[in-house]
């Protein structure tokens, strides 16, 4: 996160691989990422990688991109966070908020009351208690959440 164009470079090299390979619709990807690799998503979003749709679980905001220019960011977004999450909070969307009607960008922010960090991670609880940090499984939001990256991803990756 702390240099932007690797960032860049090695997603786009992801990227690649992936739309050569010859079961993939090059025109219609689309970019799963949970925590750290929801910013990484995120960032590639404000940053106009050639994705058609991108979605971020638990995301972090370590948004290190430039602010995207209008008619810039192509794809479509969602973003499914805890409302409760101590590491990312609602608040800490205004910003990004900003910035992707700013670009005229198509997103879509789910905050899941009481749901805190890693909620869709079954070993969430452990790794909280092994690190001391506020984690929890949800259960109920990991299957809404699914449901609703589903829904979306049907709506904006299907012909």
């Amino acid at each position: 996160m702390n240099d932007p164009k690797v960032m860049e470079t090695r997603f786009n090299a992801a990227r690649a691989q992936l739309a050569g390979h010859p079961s993939v619709d090059s025109i219609r990807i689309g970019v799963v990422g949970y925590c750290f690799r929801g910013a990484v998503v995120l960032n590639m979003a404000r940053a106009g990688a050639d994705l058609a749709a991108v979605a971020g679980f638990h995301a972090s905001l370590g948004l290190n991109t430039p602010v995207p220019a209008p008619g810039t960011v192509k794809m479509k977004i969602l973003v499914l966070n805890g409302a409760d999450d101590p590491f990312v909070k609602c608040e800490q969307y205004e910003a990004p908020r900003k910035d992707l009607d700013a670009a005229k960008a198509e997103y879509r922010v789910i905050d899941y009351p009481g749901a805190v960090h890693a909620f869709t991670n079954s070993e969430a609880a452990e790794l909280g208690q092994k690190f001391n940090l506020p984690l929890r499984y949800d259960a109920q939001v990991d299957r809404e959440a699914e449901a609703n990256a589903l829904n979306f991803f049907n709506a904006n990756l299907r012909k």
